[in-house]
């Protein structure tokens, strides 16, 4: 038999990544807010970074989670660096369907 635990998680449109971290680190940044909300997931929707931009280095990577990136480079008729989601998973979580 399985064992089941609740897991915290958190969908956020933020409308711009990048002015949302400027903000937020006025509160000590990502990782306190995952650590102070204990978050398991953080679903952060209209992120507006591209994959360029987070090849560029480390800004983006929050310490104790995995994170995952869907970004708009600008295909087809898409305007480049719009839309785009990231997920952010703390390492040690196993989630799975039921």
């Amino acid at each position: 038999m399985a064992s089941y635990q609740d897991i915290h998680l958190i969908s956020w449109n933020v409308a711009g990544l990048k002015p949302t971290l400027d903000f937020m680190r006025r509160f000590g940044g990502l990782k306190e807010f995952c650590k102070r909300h204990r978050v398991d997931i953080l679903c952060l929707q209209e992120v507006k970074v591209t994959s360029k931009t987070l090849a560029q280095g480390r800004q983006y990577e929050v310490d104790g989670y995995e994170s995952y990136w869907a970004c708009n480079d600008g295909n087809g008729f898409q305007r480049q660096g719009l839309n785009g989601c990231a997920t952010f998973v703390r390492k040690g979580l196993n989630v799975e369907a039921a």
